[in-house]
């Protein structure tokens, strides 16, 4: 760690070349060792939650002008109580990593009134508190699910009023950093798994004195195998649309037909990849520009547009 030390941008945050280091650590005020395979998976859970939401971190950071090129666990140092985890996020330079080091340095650096450490404390809990909660909603049953969803939106609203930020824009910042949030839950619920060894035990990030998970949420957690980390698809059904063809190569797999839909439709003016239905002749649409069809659009579960499905062409 001596090397480190010699970049520190604040306390929790230092710089290595053109990467910025995360040092975070993790406090389970149970006594008792943890079994290796239950800290295994809490590694791998940790991993896997920074990995799938660090686009959020970064912004709630106020890095919002480099493109990461990805996130590594460094090191582990662990005990029965307290794991520390350095993750290294590498940026595109080492010029971009200089000014972003000088960032973060004047924002948290010292005499701050929220130190960097904490800083960093109060959003790794917030994010696993969405994390959580997001899974939570959708593989809970409602019952079960009602003090964990509590839990999580108070320590959510908590992060946003200490860092300055009001409840509706954190966590749409939250919202879009964290792309894939079955993903990402699922590791911050294998990342908390060492809590459930034991009833009431209380999981703090940043250490004894860090940010408290509460133990209603450590005490409710889902199954980590019963969170489907699979995307999995939206299909709506719309008949008599004009669509707008923009591709017809059906020699290039990578371009192949694509249409746009209109105005008040879902993904409207987009380019969204085409599959012509087995009733539809390519040669009777090849150069036209606009067709009226009945088609069924697959979206993610983010709405984001996948590809369309022309069932049939009207004259």
């Amino acid at each position: 760690m001596t090397k480190a030390h010699t970049n520190t941008i604040c306390d929790g945050f230092y710089r290595e070349g053109n990467a910025i280091c995360i040092d975070l650590s993790v406090y389970f005020n149970n006594a008792d060792a943890i079994p290796a395979i239950v800290f295994s998976d809490s590694v791998i859970g940790m991993h896997r939650m920074v990995n799938n939401s660090i686009g959020a971190m970064l912004n709630l950071l106020g890095i919002d002008s480099v493109a990461h090129h990805g996130v590594y666990l460094e090191t582990v140092r662990n005990g029965s109580k307290l794991t520390d985890f350095i993750f290294k996020v590498f940026l595109g330079s080492d010029v971009e990593a200089a000014k972003t080091a000088d960032m973060l340095h004047k924002r948290f650096g010292v005499n701050k009134m929220i130190e960097g450490k904490q800083i960093q404390n109060i959003l790794i809990a917030a994010i696993i508190a969405y994390c959580v909660r997001d899974v939570a909603v959708r593989f809970m049953p409602d019952e079960k699910a009602q003090p964990v969803i509590t839990a999580t939106s108070s320590v959510i609203l908590n992060a946003g009023r200490d860092l300055n930020i009001d409840g509706p824009q954190f966590e749409a910042i939250l919202k879009e950093g964290i792309p894939n949030t079955a993903k990402a839950g699922k590791g911050a619920v294998m990342a908390l798994q060492p809590a459930t060894m034991k009833l009431d035990t209380t999981v703090k990030i940043g250490g004894p004195q860090g940010v408290e998970i509460p133990n209603i949420i450590t005490n409710n957690l889902p199954d980590p195998a019963a969170i489907d980390t699979k995307d999995k698809p939206i299909t709506v059904d719309f008949n008599d649309v004009t669509v707008s063809v923009i591709a017809s190569d059906i020699d290039k797999q990578k371009a192949g037909w694509a249409v746009k839909l209109p105005e008040g439709y879902p993904c409207a003016k987009k380019r969204i990849k085409a599959i012509l239905g087995e009733r539809v002749c390519p040669s009777g649409i090849m150069y036209k520009e606009k067709i009226k069809v009945d088609l069924t659009l697959y979206m993610s579960s983010k709405n984001k547009p996948q590809r369309i499905l022309i069932r049939a062409v009207k004259q």
